[in-house]
């Protein structure tokens, strides 16, 4: 018997739940393609093609601490209303982090949101932080 860890188990969901569409339109698309081809059928088959790359790329980023990690930081800014409640979140958030990749991502969007900001010196240490590869929170 073939044991599947939970995320395994939400990715073949993810994925039966786009084949399923796809088992049907290929059919039609065959068929229609004999006389001359259903555009609507081929877009839908090219659509479905894209979903399952982005189910894909999507399984990696969850499979990753790091990646989840770098694409938590990268979309931070969909949480907050202005830089300044971001910078606070990071701030905190940053002396906790103990993977080097989303460290340095942390830094990467701190920087920038303290030059958004008009915090020049913060951005640049930032950067020098990055440069050198010094830590520190």
């Amino acid at each position: 018997m073939i044991r599947l860890h939970r995320k395994q188990w939400l990715a073949a969901g993810a994925l039966a739940l786009v084949l399923t569409p796809v088992a049907f339109l290929v059919p039609a698309y065959a068929q229609d393609n004999a006389g001359g081809g259903n555009p609507a059928a081929f877009h839908q088959i090219e659509l479905m093609s894209k979903l399952l790359g982005v189910v894909g790329e999507f399984t990696k980023i969850a499979d990753s601490p790091s990646a989840s990690g770098v694409a938590a930081t990268m979309g931070i800014d969909d949480h907050f209303k202005n830089p300044a409640e971001a910078i606070a979140f990071l701030e905190k958030v940053l002396p906790q982090v103990k993977d080097a990749p989303v460290q340095r991502a942390i830094r990467v969007k701190l920087a920038d949101l303290y030059k958004k900001s008009g915090q020049h010196e913060k951005a640049l240490e930032q950067l020098e932080r990055l440069m050198t590869n010094r830590p520190g929170a």
